[in-house]
């Protein structure tokens, strides 16, 4: 055989080969996807664009179409970057009371229509509110703070209303959250607290194409979860968040699993940056004369539905509120009890967000609380 049959059959060996290997590939995966139930993310607008000080934000004046578990959910953006009405002039609302909420994908409203959204229905219960909604999916209580320190100083709130979930304990001292860098705050030596990761760094586009094949493909996700594992090298490409690599009953945790991980805990989480964060947003609030509330944000169908009490990391920051002297609602416990009555139309087809009977309830509650006397002790009720 002449060197160059050689080479030619050579050839033809490789193409064969790599036939072989794509047609396995694309095999395992058909399979893999049937035996985990596994749904590619379908592509949907790109509704956030980067801020170099929060990390990301809704891009400015848009207005798009997204689907929802095959609904139709119109989002409109305003000029300051959150899905809510064009931002009103401070002489339109001066003889109301503003209500400013603060909040992740479960303020913002994802499942529902802006109109069932707990600030649009608090809004409709009583015409002498004007609230304004301040939620984006994935903040946490560290970009939420920034939010208040800049936006509050616009709108002069009488009341404040963060809304905390269980995941913002595990973001909230972390450089990063779903594969996004952000901002957050270091606690110094004296107490007090240094924003760091400012200006915040844009994407890797590495980690950008490891991110969208890990929504795409399932032998993508565990493959990106195998090169994740080895963090030294990877942390250029696709950001971390601290709380990455630690396991609780026996899972590890990652982006995707975080809510139900801690749900589930067993032991107290060490909270301390979250503790922090609260007193600082207190403080916040009293220097620009705004009364703060606190809710715990229910996040689990099953959990509401079998669950008397509330989750044990739950009743650690409303522990933190009640030393801090924070107005705190656990709405767990008021979810549980209005379940009978309400079923799962209080949460949307992923059973985590709210649908539209829960943001309804949420705003009733947060009416009374409105209109109860300034208490510094927190209810349960």
């Amino acid at each position: 055989m002449t060197t160059r049959n050689r080479k030619n059959a050579l050839l033809l060996n490789l193409l064969l080969l790599l036939l072989a290997t794509v047609l396995c590939v694309l095999l395992a995966e058909t399979v893999m996807r049937f035996v985990k139930d596994f749904k590619p993310t379908q592509g949907k607008p790109q509704v956030m664009t980067y801020d170099d000080t929060l990390g990301w934000i809704g891009k400015a004046n848009l207005s798009v179409e997204m689907t929802h578990w095959g609904r139709g959910i119109v989002y409109n953006i305003n000029a300051w970057g959150f899905r809510d009405h064009p931002p009103p002039s401070n002489s339109s609302v001066a003889d109301k009371r503003r209500v400013m909420f603060l909040g992740d994908s479960f303020v913002e409203g994802v499942g529902v229509n802006a109109r069932d959204r707990v600030s649009d229905v608090l809004q409709s219960l009583d015409s002498s509110i004007a609230s304004y909604n301040f939620g984006l999916g994935g903040y946490s209580t560290d970009q939420e703070l920034l939010i208040l320190r800049f936006f509050g100083s616009r709108i002069k709130p009488s009341d404040v209303i963060l809304v905390i979930c269980l995941n913002d304990l595990g973001y909230n001292d972390s450089p990063s959250a779903y594969g996004m860098h952000k901002p957050y705050y270091r606690v110094l030596e004296n107490g007090s607290v240094q924003l760091e990761n400012v200006p915040v760094p844009k994407s890797n586009p590495v980690g950008k194409f490891f991110l969208w094949l890990k929504k795409k493909s399932i032998l993508g996700s565990y493959v990106v979860a195998a090169i994740g594992r080895f963090r030294p090298l990877t942390a250029w490409a696709v950001p971390m968040p601290h709380i990455a690599g630690v396991t609780i009953r026996g899972r590890e945790i990652n982006d995707g699993n975080i809510e139900y991980a801690m749900l589930h805990q067993d032991t107290l989480w060490e909270g301390q940056m979250t503790y922090t964060l609260l007193r600082e947003m207190r403080n916040e609030c009293r220097r620009q004369g705004a009364r703060f509330t606190l809710f715990t944000a229910p996040s689990s169908a099953d959990w509401t539905a079998d669950q008397t009490g509330s989750p044990r990391l739950i009743e650690a920051v409303m522990a933190w509120c009640d030393s801090l002297n924070i107005t705190a609602i656990d709405l767990y416990p008021i979810f549980h009890e209005n379940y009978p009555r309400l079923g799962d139309s209080l949460y949307t087809f992923d059973k985590m967000h709210w649908g539209v009977a829960g943001h309804r309830l949420v705003a009733e509650v947060a009416l009374r609380i409105l209109n109860q006397p300034l208490s510094g002790k927190y209810d349960r009720r």
